[in-house]
């Protein structure tokens, strides 16, 4: 029978069980999480994953909404992205997508690879339709939007859904 005497060879061995429990559990998508994922890959032309390399605010961004009273509460970023893997529909490279991001908070440009979908409007502009399209581009993330995405059309016949026209840009 091994009996652990050292302190610091049970903390190493409890920190790799640790790390062995939250490993395990990163690799599974929540039923929560999963049904926010077919929702976003559902109503939305694009979803990919994306890095951000820059993000400038635009000063007289315009919505497709005539009387956006909503400007008091977001302000709109030119962000410049690298496309990394496409989920869903084609895209180049690189683009730049509107996102809107409370007014009483700068946008944080991530380094750091994350799942995102988005829309684009007829005259072809990028953007972020919703908050939460967002989320970590963890291997299970990826492969369940990608599950997701093979339900549906290749192209960009899938209906873009926003629950304000704020978030829609004016072509």
């Amino acid at each position: 029978m091994l009996i652990l005497t050292n302190f610091r060879t049970k903390a190493a061995i409890a920190s790799l069980l640790l790390i062995g429990a939250l490993s395990a559990n990163a690799e599974e998508v929540s039923d929560e999480l999963y049904g926010i994922l077919s929702i976003n890959v559902s109503n939305t032309h694009y979803t990919a994953v994306v890095k951000d390399t820059s993000a400038e605010l635009i000063e007289n961004y315009q919505s497709s909404e005539p009387d956006d009273t909503n400007n008091l509460f977001y302000k709109a970023y030119l962000v410049k992205t690298e496309i990394i893997d496409v989920v869903h529909g084609e895209l180049p490279k690189f683009i730049e997508i509107i996102a809107q991001q409370l007014a009483f908070k700068d946008y944080t440009v991530s380094l750091k690879p994350y799942l995102l979908s988005f829309c684009k409007t007829p005259g072809g502009k990028y953007y972020v339709p919703e908050n939460l399209t967002r989320a970590k581009a963890t291997p299970a993330i990826i492969r369940a939007a990608k599950e997701l995405a093979s339900e549906l059309p290749k192209d960009e016949s899938t209906p873009c859904i926003s629950n304000t026209k704020r978030f829609v840009p004016a072509d």
